[in-house]
């Protein structure tokens, strides 16, 4: 019998070996304290899982471009967290390159657009 906590107990708790567990997480939000059991041994106690929000995508500055790519796209939004990697992407198309520069707010993504992503695509985020 194993067990995997984030802050509350996994809905369910799948084994693949001795050294790997997956767990399917409840609904929660920031850190939260993880531990594992099985066979009544409990992992370090110290271990914490960082639950972010879904980012949002509010604004999107050019809202077209040229089918060859390579220019910049400034995506404004919430939640969007520069300490986890995010990166931006048109339709299925991940950006060429994501990031921030100095004059940019957390909540503000750079966005190089890949080549040929189409028109009436969908622009989001992803952590």
């Amino acid at each position: 019998q194993s067990t995997i906590t984030m802050g509350q107990p996994c809905s369910a708790v799948t084994w693949f070996s001795d050294t790997s567990l997956a767990c399917r997480t409840r609904e929660a939000l920031g850190r939260q304290p993880t531990m594992v059991t099985v066979r009544n041994q409990v992992s370090n106690k110290n271990v914490e899982f960082l639950f972010l929000q879904q980012p949002s995508v509010i604004a999107v500055n050019p809202t077209r471009g040229p089918v060859m790519g390579g220019y910049i796209i400034t995506i404004t939004g919430t939640t969007f967290t520069p300490e986890i990697f995010t990166f931006g992407f048109i339709g299925v198309s991940i950006c060429q390159w994501s990031g921030w520069t100095n004059n940019a707010t957390p909540e503000t993504l750079l966005c190089q657009a890949p080549y040929g992503t189409g028109t009436n695509r969908r622009v989001g985020v992803t952590q």
